[in-house]
């Protein structure tokens, strides 16, 4: 399965959660859902590198302050 492949399903994954198991409203939902689609296209522009490295790098062009990593 490509990394593509496999990340937009697991966003999907994510989703479902955070719709069903925490019940967070439709515009937050969506609101992660362009985030995260937004990442992919990120990432997609590169090699695809998996790790916290590569979130904190796309939050740094974004111009945000990237959040401590949790355990």
């Amino acid at each position: 399965m490509k990394d593509t492949t496999r990340f937009a399903a697991a966003v999907e994954t994510y989703l479902d959660h955070l719709r069903v198991e925490r019940g967070l409203a439709s515009a937050t939902i969506r609101a992660y859902d362009t985030d995260l689609r937004g990442f992919s296209s990120w990432l997609g522009e590169r090699d695809w590198r998996s790790g916290p490295e590569a979130a904190l790098e796309y939050l740094a062009e974004l111009g945000r302050p990237p959040r401590p990593l949790r355990p």
